[in-house]
């Protein structure tokens, strides 16, 4: 075997070596514990929509417009809204946006979620929901473990 062959080996086996290693740093960037509900329905109707958020003694109403979808080729369940912020108690609650059905995004991960949801003042239901909480790794596995919360309402 060659020197250069030698070398060569030596320098894969340090790369191999080094892939192993659990001591390259890590950040928690991006690692944020939150719980995404997502409204669905059959078909969105032209309306304003407000919907009551209640978790761990924290209330919130978030209000969007939804207007119905132009494009008769759209599936029925397909909204085009904008996005929203609402606010409790001085700090952000909830994120409401209109993708492919309402989303929701609470801060934290609260073990019971009620929501109640109107459209133009007429009640379309109350529910109550356990988010399903799973581990995620935005840092890559081994640089901390975070959580997210999800669980899907559907709007008779």
């Amino acid at each position: 075997m060659s020197r250069i062959q030698i070398g060569a080996a030596l320098c894969i086996l340090a790369a191999v070596v080094s892939a192993c290693d659990d001591t390259h740093p890590c950040t928690l960037i991006g690692c944020t514990d939150n719980t995404s509900l997502r409204l669905e329905s059959a078909t969105w109707e032209q309306g304003q929509y407000d919907i009551d958020v209640s978790y761990d003694e924290r209330n919130a109403t978030c209000s969007i417009a939804v207007p119905v979808d132009q494009d008769a080729d759209a599936d029925a369940g397909v909204i085009r809204g904008e996005q929203t912020h609402c606010v409790s108690d001085g700090t952000a609650l909830i994120r409401l946006e209109a993708r492919r059905g309402l989303i929701l995004t609470i801060e934290g991960l609260p073990a019971i979620v009620q929501v109640a949801v109107r459209r133009d003042d007429a009640s379309l239901g109350a529910f109550t929901v356990r988010p399903t909480v799973t581990p995620w790794y935005p840092n890559g596995a081994g640089c901390g473990t975070c959580y997210k919360g999800a669980a899907v309402i559907t709007i008779p």
